[in-house]
């Protein structure tokens, strides 16, 4: 029990952020897009990132599931 209040206590606010990064990616807040045309980016390329940090948020939340941690991690590596 006390494992998995740890893990969430230090995996919650991680997962919050990537989170609320990916939705902000995929609903092309105007910072947002503005920030990755100014790297250099295409505007479509916030929509690609902010799926892929959804999923990988996704992924991360089943902590136990082998398969689902994979792609949590991938998804972080983005």
């Amino acid at each position: 029990m006390r494992n998995r209040i740890l893990y969430w206590a230090a995996t919650a606010p991680v997962l919050f952020a990537l989170g609320a990064g990916g939705v902000g990616d995929v609903l092309r807040i105007p910072s947002v897009v503005e920030g990755m045309t100014r790297l250099g980016y295409p505007e479509y390329f916030c929509v690609i990132l902010g799926v892929w940090k959804v999923l990988g948020c996704a992924g991360s939340g089943d902590a136990w599931s082998a398969a689902a941690e994979g792609v949590g991690v991938r998804g972080r590596g983005i």
